[in-house]
Order: structure tokens, then C-alpha cells, then sequence
């Protein structure tokens, strides 16, 4: 009978083992699966555009702020325009012409 009890007891622990290595591997594997990688951080092409839209929008804005808010030397220019009749000319309407064509790509 003692024979019969360790044969059936060497079984169990040999299945044990088993058990326990098994147990062992997928702790390691999962231990793998959840090692954690280095953060990484990029910007898309449409994103670095906009954040030099932005850098330029500021340059652009900080040089309306430099000009003073009212050109009296333009203001007085068309003035003079009108009264001399400039805007009812043909040659005017010339000047418009071909800005708008060269403007518009005509």
C-alpha cells in the first residue's frame, strides 16, 4: 500500500510542478506584455502648419500694432485725388483695369 501511496503522491507533485511552471511562464510572458514602452510624442505635417500660421500671424499682428492707427500722409493724398476728379478719370479706370487683371490672373 505504501508503494501505491507514492507512486499516486510523486503523480500529484509531478502535476504540481506543472502547475506551477505554468504558472511561472505566463507570469513572466504577462509581465512582458505589460513592460511599458517609452512615450512618444509627433507632430503631423497640417500641425507644424499651424503652429506657423500662428508664428506668423503674431509677427504680422505685432507690425499692425507698430503702424500708427490712422496714415494722415494717405488720408490727405485722396483727398487731393477727389478734389482733383483722379477717381472719375479714364485713366483711373485703366489703372483699376490692369490691377484687376493682374490680380485676378486674366
Amino acid at each position: 500500500m505504501t508503494m501505491r501511496l507514492e507512486s499516486v503522491q510523486n503523480a500529484i507533485t509531478t502535476e504540481l510542478r506543472k502547475v506551477d511552471n505554468s504558472k511561472k511562464e505566463n507570469t513572466s510572458s504577462k509581465s512582458s506584455m505589460y513592460t511599458r514602452k517609452a512615450d512618444k510624442a509627433s507632430l503631423s505635417s497640417d500641425a507644424k502648419n499651424v503652429s506657423e500660421t500662428k508664428a506668423s500671424a503674431s509677427v504680422v499682428a505685432a507690425r499692425i500694432q507698430a503702424e500708427p492707427e490712422i496714415r494722415q500722409d494717405k488720408i490727405n493724398e485722396i483727398r487731393r485725388k477727389l478734389d482733383d476728379g483722379f477717381y472719375n478719370s479714364s485713366k483711373f479706370a485703366d489703372q483699376l483695369a490692369d490691377k484687376l487683371i493682374k490680380d485676378f490672373g486674366l
